[in-house]
């Protein structure tokens, strides 16, 4: 950076030169204006320069201020301004990162306590800076909650919302209903204890399929309405995604145990890691067991 100054002095040129020299201060740019010379010198010889003309008569005066000096002129003038940015900033990153409230919505309130659990051992707590929150990782452990079909996380200023929904809780209750699939996927077991199967061993399912229907035949062949009852179990297919800043072996056995999340029953995993900017996917491919009962106490 410029640290040069330009002086102005009422003297004669020969003589500002002389006492210039004299006291072995460099000079450049020498420029007269009339009675008036002008200079420019390096700023640690400010005091100097003054020093030696310091008589009343030379009138010695800074033209122009070194880049350095300019720059802490402007510091001085806009501190105000400036440390009220910083704070600002301050406060805007604070304010990503410190969480004052956790809150558990939806239409699930009787998992509340759960969700809580979850999201502290996921590096939720109140009143600190949740840095080491995995969002992911959090909504999809919700989700694998009993019941539970959507979880999402967010941030509304100084508060975490963790919304949940879950399918209404029928406890006790009689369904006349067929059983339907809950999961797309492939039939492993199926018991029909009253009621009609639809489906086989090794037969595919999509979500809403019909499995055990609420009729039985009569030798007659006529439909008769009946309670479906039984269970089905169901092999599904799943993928989770996760982010790592490195590659180790200690992050593909996180990412390999990620499935037991969705089920305690997992069938079958793969893991692929993928390179992206500041570090790497993991994703694994896994099938787990989904039993159903249906009219089964």
């Amino acid at each position: 950076m410029n640290n040069k100054v330009e002086f102005q002095v009422t003297a004669r040129v020969e003589v500002a030169l002389k006492k210039l020299a004299k006291a072995q201060i460099p000079v450049g740019a020498v420029k007269t204006d009339g009675a008036k010379v002008r200079f420019s010198t390096n700023r640690e010889y400010i005091q100097k320069v003054f020093a030696i003309f310091k008589h009343p008569c030379y009138n010695t005066v800074i033209r122009r201020k070194s880049a350095k000096m300019r720059l802490a002129d402007l510091f001085k003038r806009r501190f105000g301004l400036i440390v009220g940015g910083v704070v600002f900033l301050a406060t805007c990153i604070i304010s990503q990162s410190l969480v004052l409230k956790v809150s558990v919505t939806g239409n699930a309130p009787y998992l509340a306590e759960q969700v809580l659990s979850i999201a502290t051992e996921c590096g939720v707590k109140e009143f600190t800076f949740c840095s080491k929150l995995d969002k992911p990782l959090l909504s999809s452990r919700v989700t694998a909650l009993e019941n539970v079909e959507f979880c999402s996380v967010t941030r509304k200023g100084w508060s975490l919302i963790i919304d949940v929904h879950a399918h209404p809780r029928e406890e006790n209750k009689v369904n006349y209903s067929p059983l339907k699939a809950e999961r797309a996927g492939t039939i492993t077991k199926l018991t029909a204890l009253c009621g009609t199967p639809e489906k086989a061993l090794g037969d595919k399912v999509s979500v809403g399929d019909v499995i055990i229907n609420n009729y039985e035949l009569t030798a007659d062949g006529e439909r008769v309405k009946c309670l479906a009852a039984g269970y089905a179990e169901i092999e599904v297919s799943g993928s989770i995604s996760l982010f790592y800043e490195s590659q180790s072996e200690e992050n593909e056995r996180l990412a390999l145990s990620a499935p037991s999340l969705y089920s305690d029953s997992v069938t079958a995993k793969s893991l692929k890691i993928t390179p992206c900017d500041g570090g790497y996917y993991y994703s694994v491919d896994f099938t787990y067991l989904h039993t159903q009962a249906w009219n089964i106490t």
